[in-house]
């Protein structure tokens, strides 16, 4: 049997945005990350390297990093968010098979770290 193939369809499924705290008596600022368009994927066969799938992960790696390395943002209890739906092509329609909504990642907890604004010492939040 030879692969499966699983489809992200309109609009752009897969959403990372960074969160931070200005100060402590207001809320957390969201600022976007990435959004990836649509993309079809093929799952591997059983044994075999999972290239397509990696690439695509690759990218998504790079693409938090180049935003972090470009905009430096206060990485002060900053926060990584995901929101990932993956569609399936089986159907007539591809159709919802696996949504991770609201999925988080303090930066804190990375390694190696992401780059971020120095943390300016005697600063009160």
């Amino acid at each position: 049997m030879s692969g499966q193939k699983l489809v992200r369809a309109p609009p752009p499924r897969k959403q990372v945005s960074y969160e931070y705290s200005i100060n402590s008596s207001v809320p957390p600022v969201p600022l976007p990350v990435f959004m990836q368009a649509p993309l079809e994927v093929t799952l591997p066969e059983k044994g075999k390297d999972p290239v397509e799938l990696q690439k695509m992960i690759a990218d998504w790696e790079q693409a938090i990093e180049l935003w972090f390395t470009t905009h430096l943002p206060d990485g002060l209890e900053g926060t990584l968010w995901f929101d990932l739906t993956i569609m399936s092509n089986l159907t007539a329609q591809p159709m919802p098979l696996l949504r991770l909504r609201k999925r988080y990642l303090p930066i804190g907890d990375l390694e190696p770290p992401l780059p971020t604004e120095p943390v300016l010492e005697g600063v009160v939040r």
